[in-house]
Formats: C-alpha cells, structure tokens, sequence
C-alpha cells in the first residue's frame, strides 16, 4: 500500500503538470489568433478616436496594431474590420478598409 505522503506527491505533481498544459496552450491561443482558434467578425461604423495602436468605432475599442490598414485612417471616416475577439473581450483587428 502506498503511503500518504507518496499519494500526495503524486497527485501534486499531476495537478501541476495539468495546470502547465492548460496555462501553456491557452496562452498559445490568445497570442496568435487564427482563424480555426476565433471567429472573424466583420464591422462596419465611423472612427470616433485613434491613436498608433487602436481605433474606437461605435464606441467599441478595437486594436489595430499588426492589422493590415487600406489607406490611412481619419476620425469620422467610415470603415470595415476584420476583426477576431479575444477571450478577455479585446477585438483585435486583422484588416481595416475606408468605404
């Protein structure tokens, strides 16, 4: 018969190990985006603000660092995204296109 602390260990170590796998394949996902992984959203509005890394249109933030940008972004213009929602709720654009 195994002793208590022998079982203990056992089980610490597998919840560990579990625990790993989880942290390391969620981090997977939420770093690389695909379209297996999330959804394409597509949006259509008016750019209410920016700056370098993200644009608010309709009141929704929506980062657009490493998204592929047709033409160059202004407050008030009309624009389509692409777009993949994260699990924390971040929308992180893939492309964005003036109408």
């Amino acid at each position: 018969m195994l002793n208590t602390n022998s079982t203990r260990s056992a089980r610490l170590i597998l919840f560990v190990a579990l625990t790993a796998l989880l942290v390391v394949g969620y981090g997977s996902l939420a770093q690389s985006p695909s379209d297996a992984a999330f959804p394409v959203l597509t949006l259509h509005g008016t750019i209410q603000s920016q700056n370098a890394s993200g644009i608010v249109l309709n009141g929704q933030i929506i980062d657009i660092t490493g998204a592929q940008i047709d033409g160059a972004l202004q407050v008030g213009m009309i624009v389509q995204v692409e777009a993949f929602a994260q699990p924390d709720g971040l929308l992180r654009a893939r492309r964005v296109t003036p109408q």
